[in-house]
């Protein structure tokens, strides 16, 4: 799912009717992987269709000067972001679409990926898009994701702390490695 939805970017499929580049001058997109290794497919295709774009992953230097360039609003319509190497306190404003290439087993970093375009100062509204095909691994991982949300929400993130939601085999699978 992975690759073809990176060929599907890098060809524009995903801005629309219009030409990559004409979609992508009025939107601005944060394009978030957790497989750094299908950028470099993402970014041929983009730099094949003439499309500027930033990339921060982790062999990303000067982390502020390129997301001051996508911030900016000559910089380029396009962000491609690893999920792991954006970190905490990242605003991304700019952006107003942010695709999810694939689904992490852990939903807050998916959470977090979106919640960079959701910062205060976002004058738009803001479209996230998780890209999944139904019976595939990513499949599965957003049936874990949701089991990990319920667990949390029943437990956690309530007034107080109520673990009387937690059964055997959840506390079991906290201590699994």
């Amino acid at each position: 799912m992975n690759q073809s939805c990176s060929h599907t970017m890098a060809g524009g499929g995903f801005f629309g009717p219009c030409s990559a580049h004409d979609c992508a001058a009025a939107r601005r997109h944060s394009i978030a992987s957790s497989r750094t290794r299908s950028s470099p497919t993402t970014a041929a295709g983009f730099t094949a269709e003439g499309l500027a774009f930033t990339r921060l992953d982790g062999s990303t230097r000067d982390r502020a000067e390129v997301v001051a360039t996508f911030q900016d609003a000559g910089g380029p319509p396009v962000m491609l972001l690893s999920l792991k190497a954006g970190g905490t306190d990242l605003n991304l404003t700019a952006a107003d679409h942010v695709f999810l290439l694939d689904p992490w087993w852990n939903p807050a970093v998916e959470d977090q990926a979106a919640d960079r375009a959701h910062r205060l100062g976002q004058p738009r509204p803001v479209t996230v898009v998780r890209l999944v095909a139904a019976d595939t691994i990513e499949d599965r991982v957003l049936a874990l994701q949701e089991k990990k949300r319920r667990l949390f929400d029943e437990t956690v993130d309530g007034p107080t702390l109520d673990v009387s939601a937690l059964g055997t085999a959840d506390l079991l699978a906290l201590l699994e490695p």
